[in-house]
């Protein structure tokens, strides 16, 4: 018999049964400051923050992020409701958010909403 968090107790299961599912036991799990730290990178590799209009900062990235994931809505309708100021960069956002999910992927990293539907 073991106890612990919701999370502590899913960590646990995936570490020891994981494998059945795709998931490698030596995973690392992203909290939403590190989620917006693997985000900020990919801002620079993909050019956007060299225009003249500011492109989204990485905690407002992963705040859209969040938000498409956990209210399961499609980026077009969260960043009309929510951010509005961002809705001209709404392709550049979802490009930076396929990368964003290959990127944990390929460093077998889970975080916030490790699937967008961007």
């Amino acid at each position: 018999m073991w106890g612990g968090t919701f999370h502590a107790v899913g960590n646990r299961l995936l570490r020891l049964y994981g494998r059945g599912i795709g998931v490698s036991p030596g995973f690392t799990v992203l909290d939403q400051t590190d989620a917006a730290d693997f985000l900020d990178p990919i801002r620079g590799e993909i050019g956007l923050c060299t225009g003249k209009r500011r492109f989204p900062r990485k905690d407002t990235l992963g705040a859209i992020y969040s938000r498409t994931g956990n209210a399961g809505e499609k980026l077009a309708a969260v960043l009309r409701r929510d951010f509005p100021w961002c809705e001209q960069e709404a392709e550049a956002i979802r490009s930076v958010f396929r990368r964003y999910v290959e990127r944990k992927r390929a460093q077998n990293a889970w975080g916030p909403e490790t699937r967008s539907r961007a």
